[in-house]
């Protein structure tokens, strides 16, 4: 295409999608049997692959049908196939402070990038790309890091407004297209795993305020009083597990906390790197930081820790709501206090596809309360459970098949298929204890099942989420609430 340097692989997008079709989107197709996918089960050890290059145009008179037409034959590559494709996917993933700093990127800013590698995995490569609904893209590739590298920073000069219309992206587009993708390879067979994060941000002409900042400011602090919404469990007076508002008055450099029986705590306070931190009176600090702006309750998840470099690893039980206006803030609580109505029988934790966690996070009590409502727990023993139990639906044209194996060793395994390709796999140790099951393995997840009535009513925890994977103190909110219709085979 035209607006691709000589020598650049672009594939052809043949979908029937009119906002897509006909334009050269990307140089790799997933494994698949759908649509711009390639069927894995066509290579095997051993096979020689050529590619041939022509210099005549493809026939795209049906766009739905490229057609390759003989032209000059310039080139030929073969190249042989070491190893069968893997469909285990190892996708190298963006750390949730490095997903809010995308979601928030304007242009002119720096963008840091810190990313986890799968086990057996190096690191590759990083795109950033930004593009206009025309086509037209400005791209970073960076691959002059080590394999070990977890991080990488793009400065600000290369993702400016100038750099932008150098590469000839729309001046007049409100919004752009931010995409990242995180490139990592398998160490034995050199298989490339990546992992696309795509955001839309502002362009040149986008109107309104745009997203609040993220970083405290001093002028803002002082001239601005806080609420916070978020879960009590320590002042009974004020009803323990229902959520609560407090405020924050900032003034100079003291600030007054007010709780929700009307006693206060004082202190002073300093902004350090945009961070908040707090000194009581009494002994004592509170560091606090904005994750991110959620626009639907028009306030800031807030991460607080007792020191600022502990605010590097937050996780979700460090997490309260800020809100700059007080009936925002009281809406919000009122809303997740109602939502304990909603806590009956085939109930989910809503789902954030930003972040991939759930959003607002549950309890396990929350989880018995849904149990409970579906009839409670079934009377359930080990040979309830060993053998095989399957789940099949389906969205769009794609079949999904989740397969759950219990051994009556207490191990297990999971995999699940995308029409009939794996995509997803786990071993696991389970147990059984008050008719609940424990399906864990012992380090990244951790799932509780209910054989209930009317379904499997289940509770999951993950570390990547920042959950504790334990629910020994049964009230945090750390977990996801979900249902399945598995049924043993």
């Amino acid at each position: 295409p035209d607006y691709v340097a000589p020598g650049e692989v672009q594939i052809y997008n043949a979908s029937t999608d009119v906002n897509t079709q006909g334009y050269y989107t990307g140089d790799w197709r997933p494994f698949g049997s759908g649509l711009n996918e390639i069927d894995a089960s066509i290579f095997t050890e051993g096979d020689i692959v050529e590619y041939n290059l022509y210099t005549q145009d493809l026939d795209v008179t049906d766009p739905t049908m490229p057609t390759v037409q003989m032209g000059t034959e310039v080139a030929t590559y073969t190249s042989n196939i070491l190893f069968e494709p893997s469909l285990t996917p190892l996708y190298p993933t963006a750390t949730s402070a490095s997903i809010t700093a995308m979601q928030n990127f304007e242009l002119g800013n720096n963008l840091t990038i810190a990313w986890t590698l799968a086990a057996g995995t190096l690191s590759d490569e990083v795109l950033v790309e930004i593009s206009d609904s025309m086509g037209n893209r400005l791209e970073i590739w960076d691959e002059s890091f080590s394999g070990s590298t977890t991080s990488i920073t793009v400065a600000s000069t290369e993702l400016d407004s100038a750099a932008a219309e150098s590469a000839g992206l729309d001046q007049n587009a409100e919004t752009y297209e931010l995409r990242v993708r995180i490139y990592a390879y398998d160490q034995l067979t050199y298989q490339s795993h990546s992992l696309d994060y795509v955001f839309t941000i502002d362009g040149p002409a986008a109107g309104g305020s745009g997203t609040p900042p993220l970083a405290f400011s001093q002028p803002e602090i002082t001239s601005t009083t806080f609420y916070a919404s978020f879960l009590n469990d320590e002042i009974a007076s004020c009803g323990l597990n229902t959520w609560i508002v407090e405020s924050f008055d900032h003034n100079s450099s003291n600030y007054t906390l007010t709780f929700c029986d009307n006693s206060t705590e004082t202190g002073t306070y300093q902004i350090i790197n945009g961070d908040l931190i707090w000194t009581a009176q009494g002994g004592g600090t509170d560091a606090h930081r904005r994750l991110s702006y959620d626009e639907t309750i028009q306030g800031w998840i807030i991460c607080t820790t007792e020191t600022q470099q502990e605010l590097d690893s937050c996780g979700v039980q460090d997490q309260y709501y800020l809100f700059d206006d007080l009936s925002n803030a009281q809406a919000f609580a009122a809303q997740q206090n109602g939502s304990g109505s909603s806590l009956s029988c085939n109930f989910e934790s809503p789902w954030n596809d930003i972040t991939g966690q759930p959003d607002p996070f549950n309890s396990f009590d929350d989880f018995e309360t849904v149990v409970a409502d579906c009839g409670g727990a079934l009377t359930t023993v080990s040979n309830d459970m060993v053998g095989t139990w399957t789940d099949t639906w389906t969205e769009g044209m794609t079949t999904y098949v989740e397969t759950v194996v219990f051994n009556a060793n207490g191990t297990g395994t999971f995999t699940e298929t995308e029409n009939g390709t794996p995509i997803d796999s786990a071993t696991f140790n389970w147990s059984i204890s008050n008719n609940y099951i424990t399906i864990t393995d012992g380090s990244t997840f951790l799932d509780v099942w209910a054989r209930t009535a009317s379904n499997i009513t289940a509770y999951t925890e993950e570390d990547n989420w920042g959950s504790d994977l334990s629910v020994s103190t049964t009230s945090t909110l750390d977990g996801e609430i979900w249902w399945s219709n598995y049924t043993k085979q």
